[in-house]
């Protein structure tokens, strides 16, 4: 199995201002969309957790979430980081291209600003292994509306590539929402915004400058 070749040294520095408190505004959107296709019945797993607020956010509200990441740092911060007990949050150190799990062992596998710092072939090896295992791909990226190098190395790919990597990881694109829209957007009605089921986030998909996709393997 192809093992990951990237550089994590400086990510848990990087985190180190990040918690709970200041990410629970913004991932609400990205947790609303998990919510509406993932139950309770299977645990979740989440791919380079980073900070760890999505999973603690999820483990809160009732969701078994099995919390990895690559770096030994990360993963040592998210555990010193965490209240939560073992059954309802585990936190380990994992390789997202080696995904030691049996088949559709989850209800999704899921993560947030991560996809973007890696190579086409290291995103489709990933995404094979993410549908393998679990019912449903959820994740959330930056595209190429966005423009800021929080970490450095990001890249900002539109929806027509993302497409064509799903595609290769044999994965569905079953629906997809968008984020972050420009101040200017705010003039238009709540709805226009709302990520909930059978609403389409008409301003987020058109001048978002993120997205939010659903996926599942294909059949």
């Amino acid at each position: 199995m192809t093992k990951m070749e990237h550089d994590t040294s400086e990510w848990h520095n990087f985190f180190s201002d990040f918690n709970v408190y200041t990410n629970s505004v913004r991932l609400k959107v990205f947790i609303d969309a998990i919510r509406n296709v993932v139950d309770k019945k299977k645990p979740i797993l989440e791919v380079g957790s980073g900070s760890g607020a999505t999973a603690r956010i999820l483990a809160d509200i009732g969701y078994k979430i099995v919390a990895t990441d690559y770096d030994a740092d990360v993963v040592k911060g998210l555990k010193n980081s965490s209240h939560l007990p073992e059954e309802r949050l585990t936190i380990h150190q994992m390789d997202m291209l080696d995904i030691t799990y049996e088949d559709k062992t989850f209800g999704a596998v899921i993560h947030q600003g991560l996809l973007e710092h890696f190579d086409d072939q290291s995103i489709v090896t990933t995404l094979k292994e993410q549908g393998r295992v679990a019912d449903w791909v959820v994740f959330d990226v930056p595209n190429n509306r966005d423009d800021e190098q929080h970490y450095g190395d990001e890249r900002f790919l539109p929806l027509s590539h993302w497409k064509k990597l799903f595609d290769e990881a044999g994965l569905e694109l079953v629906e997809y929402y968008g984020r972050m829209p420009p101040v200017w957007t705010y003039i238009f009605p709540h709805a226009f915004f709302t990520n909930k089921r059978g609403i389409f986030s008409l301003l987020g998909k058109l001048f978002g400058k993120s997205y939010i996709f659903i996926c599942k393997k294909k059949y």
